[in-house]
């Protein structure tokens, strides 16, 4: 079947159904301001071509389903100002082409469900203002390239599920002010590649989880003004490469945790301001390299943990004006190697606990500043106090090891260019201040553990160019205050694991150019707080594991260049509020996962040039606010998945250039309104698919120049309502697809203006029509039915 339509204003193709070869080509050289094509179901062979060197103000291609061998281009050499695909679900064979040589203002790709084989290529020599994919899931072979040699204000790739093999590329020769990759979860053969000779302004890779073969290359020959890589989690053979012949002006590796086999690179030959690499864990075999023949401003490595057989290199031939390596721990075979015919002007080894066969070799033709291994160790009671209104050009203090009752005091109103202090262990009452009023080039704590009663204090009124908190473990009673009114050019707190009453102050009234809170885990009462009235250039908060009840607040009347929480996983009771009254040039919450008791609240009276929640799930009773009186370029929603209670509200008295909610699917009881007296210039509602009580309500007193609602799907009871007293220049509704008790009628009844389709499909209205209800003919429009 071939199926065109010559309208300017409204759909080019409305419905297209083909059961057996079909070929849908819809807007070559063309210009609409709306959906080049609805829906387009394909049990047999499809092809869909749409929108090339075309211009339109909404989506492309809305809903493709094509069971068979399925083919989607769309927007080659084009421009349009939101989706070019919504919504692709191909179980066979699946090919998506989106957006190559074009320029759009928000998605390329919605959302590509490709169980078969997958080949989704999104922005190659593109210009696009938020996500080039948004969420691909992709059981079967997937591969996924976005934003080759393009430019791109956001997300390049939003969430890549791939449990079978796995290839994801992203941003190479490119330019990105946020993320490349958000999430990518990778059971099977997983491989990661962004940002080669690339410029980014954040995080290459967000959250990268592959628990079989896992090779993520981030961020070679390229620049990128923090993470190159935030979380790797490689239980299989790991491989991470991060940041060769570079420039970085924080940290290259965030968080690797391998126990199998594993090789973590990271720095040759490049510059770097802050973090080599953050944290390391390896029970299995290890190898750390970093900074060979470089320049950095602060640690090399954080901390390397490997019970195996571990070998460190760090630093050789090369210039660091602190740690070569802050903290190493090796029970196994160890071997570090740190500052050979190099030039350091503080520690070139923090700690170095090696009890079986270690060997340590430091500052071999060298030149250093001040020590090459500094230890204090107190059994006892114990008070440290150093360097009060001092100066001093390595570290006050290296490692304090306090089991009893313990007080640490390390440079008041002083003056440091390197550690303040290296490792706080206090079993017992532990008190850690460092840094209040006060200036360091390095970092102000490098790691507390403090199981009983811990409070730390750091670089409050101050200034720092890399970590304020390296990692803090209190299963305890903990409180951790990092960064208020100061400015840091790296992390304020890397690492939070908290399983009692925990709370985390991160960067009030204060300005960073990178991650706030990297790792917050408190499976316990868990509060964080980081970046209220706040300036950062990145991630406020990275992950938030809190299992018991939880509060999230992230970003309130501040100011991010990309992500204000990236991932917040909570199974009991939680709360996230992110960018209240802010603005944001990309993500204000990455996904949020939540099978109990959830509230996310994102953007409200905000600015975002891109997705305020990327992916909700809340199995349990959810309730989600985005974009309530708020300005957004791109999705305010990009997937809410609600199974129980369900409740989703979104773009009210706003204005947004693209979908306000992307996919919503609520089985239980789901309420969805969005774009209520609001102004928007695509979709307000892209799919809602609800098989029990749902309520759908879109764009009352508005303006939109596209879709209200593309596809509602609704077997149980369901009532839309859309568009009523409102303006429209395209489709209030797509498809309305209702058996059961179905109430929409009222759509008609009221007085708006619409150019196009009220209504794409209904078959009752239809009936209605033919038996002379011609006030419904005064509104609805039925050219192709």
């Amino acid at each position: 079947m071939f199926a065109s339509c010559t309208s300017v204003y409204g759909c080019f193709v409305g419905v297209v159904s083909c059961p057996g070869v079909c070929s849908v080509t819809a807007g070559l050289r063309s210009h609409a301001n709306s959906l080049f094509v609805g829906v387009v179901s394909c049990p047999g062979v499809c092809s869909v071509t749409a929108g090339l060197r075309s211009h339109a103000n909404s989506l492309f291609v809305g809903v493709v389903s094509c069971p068979g061998v399925c083919s989607v281009t769309a927007g080659l050499r084009s421009h349009a100002n939101s989706l070019f695909v919504g919504v692709v679900s191909c179980p066979g064979v699946c090919s998506v082409t989106a957006g190559l040589r074009s320029h759009a203002n928000s998605l390329f790709v919605g959302v590509v469900s490709c169980p078969g084989v997958c080949s989704v290529t999104a922005g190659l020599r593109s210009h696009a203002n938020s996500l080039f994919v948004g969420v691909v899931s992709c059981p079967g072979v997937c591969s996924v390239t976005a934003g080759l040699r393009s430019h791109a204000n956001s997300l390049f790739v939003g969430v890549v599920s791939c449990p079978g093999v796995c290839s994801v590329t992203a941003g190479l020769r490119s330019h990105a002010n946020s993320l490349f990759v958000g999430v990518v979860s990778c059971p099977g053969v997983c491989s990661v590649t962004a940002g080669l000779r690339s410029h980014a302004n954040s995080l290459f890779v967000g959250v990268v989880s592959c628990p079989g073969v896992c090779s993520v290359t981030a961020g070679l020959r390229s620049h990128a003004n923090s993470l190159f890589v935030g979380v790797v989690s490689c239980p299989g053979v790991c491989s991470v490469t991060a940041g060769l012949r570079s420039h970085a002006n924080s940290l290259f590796v965030g968080v690797v945790s391998c126990p199998g086999v594993c090789s973590v690179t990271a720095g040759l030959r490049s510059h770097a301001n802050s973090l080599f690499v953050g944290v390391v864990s390896c029970p299995g075999v290890c190898s750390v390299t970093a900074g060979l023949r470089s320049h950095a401003n602060s640690l090399f490595v954080g901390v390397v943990s490997c019970p195996g057989v571990c070998s460190v290199t760090a630093g050789l031939r090369s210039h660091a004006n602190s740690l070569f390596v802050g903290v190493v721990s090796c029970p196994g075979v160890c071997s570090v190697t740190a500052g050979l015919r190099s030039h350091a002007n503080s520690l070139f080894v923090g700690v170095v606990s090696c009890p079986g066969v270690c060997s340590v070799t430091a500052g071999l033709r060298s030149h250093a500043n001040s020590l090459f291994v500094g230890v204090v160790s107190c059994p006892g009671v114990c008070s440290v106090t150093a360097g009060l209104r001092s100066h001093a050009n390595s570290l006050f203090v290296g490692v304090v090891s306090c089991p009893g009752v313990c007080s640490v005091t390390a440079g008041l109103r002083s003056h440091a260019n390197s550690l303040f202090v290296g490792v706080v262990s206090c079993p017992g009452v532990c008190s850690v201040t460092a840094g209040l009023r006060s200036h360091a080039n390095s970092l102000f704590v490098g790691v507390v553990s403090c199981p009983g009663v811990c409070s730390v204090t750091a670089g409050l009124r101050s200034h720092a160019n890399s970590l304020f908190v390296g990692v803090v473990s209190c299963p305890g009673v903990c409180s951790v205050t990092a960064g208020l009114r100061s400015h840091a050019n790296s992390l304020f707190v890397g690492v939070v694991s908290c399983p009692g009453v925990c709370s985390v102050m991160a960067g009030l009234r204060s300005h960073a150019n990178s991650l706030f809170v990297g790792v917050v885990s408190c499976p316990g009462v868990c509060s964080v707080m980081a970046g209220l009235r706040s300036h950062a250039n990145s991630l406020f908060v990275g992950v938030v594991s809190c299992p018991g009840v939880c509060s999230v607040t992230a970003g309130l009347r501040s100011h991010a260049n990309s992500l204000f929480v990236g991932v917040v996983s909570c199974p009991g009771v939680c709360s996230v509020t992110a960018g209240l009254r802010s603005h944001a040039n990309s993500l204000f919450v990455g996904v949020v996962s939540c099978p109990g008791v959830c509230s996310v609240m994102a953007g409200l009276r905000s600015h975002a040039n891109s997705l305020f929640v990327g992916v909700v799930s809340c199995p349990g009773v959810c309730s989600v606010m985005a974009g309530l009186r708020s300005h957004a370029n791109s999705l305010f929603v990009g997937v809410v998945s609600c199974p129980g209670v369900c409740s989703v509200t979104a773009g009210l008295r706003s204005h947004a250039n693209s979908l306000f909610v992307g996919v919503v699917s609520c089985p239980g009881v789901c309420s969805v309104m969005a774009g209520l007296r609001s102004h928007v210039n695509s979709l307000f509602v892209g799919v809602v698919s609800c098989p029990g009580v749902c309520s759908v309500m879109a764009g009352l007193r508005s303006h939109a120049n596209s879709l209200f609602v593309g596809v509602v799907s609704c077997p149980g009871v369901c009532s839309v309502t859309a568009g009523l007293r409102s303006h429209a220049n395209s489709l209030f509704v797509g498809v309305v697809s209702c058996p059961g008790v179905c109430c929409q009628l009222t759509l008609c009844l009221f007085v708006f203006h619409a150019a196009r389709f009220c209504i794409g499909a209904y078959k009752q209205t239809i009936e209605d029509f033919r038996r002379g209800k011609n006030e419904l003919s005064r509104c609805c429009h039925y050219s192709y039915l």
